[in-house]
């Protein structure tokens, strides 16, 4: 398991590398959700009079923002009136707390065995996946219970090949890592706000 996470690191990075040699990735959550829905709603959301305690668990890969991009959502635009990121693993035992777990998808054996190919020969041969990406766990604790773990999924799909070389500015077209993370997020917090109404679990709501 270990060599194989070594392996995937080392096509990250050299997929990363070779980018401007012919590199199209894009990556989208499963789920058929709208940004911009999400947005709106999130606009729209209660807010709850209490401190969410969170801790974003470091991937075990090389990311490009994603993670970032949940910290920065979570400390402005959750439904709890303040939040505030903690270092610790300890779970609080009292209030509301989030673990945020990004894990790394690896790409198929196939896709990795083409990835080296393509890199050993600088991309005269070409690599592609469709089966790599991130599983997103964000962990839900009240009083240091676990209540409930919401999971997305996010796709990636990466084509790597010296003929693409023309044709790498469509990479300012496609989503984005973060992009991916984005909605997620957006998704993860609907989702919570939902659960959280229906469960009556926190009561008072902030002015």
């Amino acid at each position: 398991m270990r060599k194989t996470r070594i392996i995937g690191s080392m096509l990250v990075f050299a997929g990363l590398v070779v980018l401007m040699s012919g590199c199209t990735v894009n990556y989208r959550i499963a789920e058929d959700v709208d940004l911009e829905e999400l947005r709106a709603l999130n606009q729209q959301k209660t807010v709850y009079d209490q401190t969410l305690y969170y801790k974003i668990e470091k991937p075990d890969m090389l990311t490009n923002g994603g993670p970032e991009k949940i910290d920065e959502m979570l400390a402005s635009q959750s439904c709890f009136k303040s939040v505030e990121k903690i270092q610790n693993y300890a779970i609080p035992e009292k209030g509301c707390y989030l673990r945020v777990s990004p894990e790394w998808r690896l790409p198929s054996m196939a896709a990795m065995g083409f990835g080296y190919l393509s890199f050993a020969t600088s991309t005269i041969l070409p690599a592609w996946s469709t089966k790599d990406g991130y599983d997103l766990y964000f962990t839900f604790y009240r009083d240091g219970s676990k209540v409930k773990t919401f999971d997305y999924k996010i796709e990636r799909t990466a084509a790597m090949w010296l003929g693409l070389l023309p044709f790498v500015w469509v990479n300012f077209l496609t989503n984005s890592e973060t992009d991916a993370f984005e909605v997620a997020t957006y998704q993860f917090f609907s989702d919570l706000e939902a659960y959280l109404a229906a469960a009556d679990m926190l009561g008072a709501v902030a002015e």
